[in-house]
């Protein structure tokens, strides 16, 4: 955590979650994002009524799971033991917790990207990932396929409004 304590960030996020869950059962034509898993994880202990409903909202897909690692990684210059690592525990959760499989990348607030990640988010059963920092004003393209050298691919797409 970078300004806040743990108890705090939870204290401002957890109600967030609870109000999607709110706004997802009274319009199901909505659509909500929640990464990471730091969240997801106290949800129940703090809103036990909410579990079943935000199990069956993951469950739909309206309430879509996203970033597949513990906190948002350091992509730039990744550690393959801490990046395997993180993929392992958070996905890990997402499956067996809430039979939920975790696709989308999420490194939006990231200083760069190695060139390696298109290969480390394949192999880890990622098809995309998303991003909104570090790409230059003059980058036309928010959508493209990143492949590196040896073929590995994902669809990168940048928030250029975020």
């Amino acid at each position: 955590m970078v300004f806040k304590t743990r108890a705090e960030y939870l204290a401002m996020g957890l109600p967030i979650i609870l109000r999607a869950n709110r706004a997802l059962q009274d319009e199901p034509r909505y659509r909500f994002t929640l990464d990471p898993p730091c969240y997801v994880e106290p949800f129940p202990a703090r809103y036990p009524e909410q579990e079943a409903l935000f199990c069956k909202l993951v469950a739909e897909g309206r309430l879509q799971l996203v970033c597949g690692m513990d906190s948002m990684a350091d992509v730039n210059i990744p550690s393959g033991e801490s990046f395997v690592c993180q993929v392992l525990e958070c996905k890990g959760f997402y499956r067996f917790r809430l039979g939920a499989e975790v696709t989308a990348g999420w490194a939006l607030d990231t200083f760069g990207m190695h060139p390696q990640m298109p290969q480390l988010l394949r192999q880890s059963g990622f098809d995309s990932l998303f991003m909104a920092r570090g790409v230059p004003a003059t980058q036309a393209k928010s959508e493209f396929m990143w492949q590196r050298i040896e073929g590995s691919q994902v669809l990168f797409l940048w928030l250029p409004y975020s």
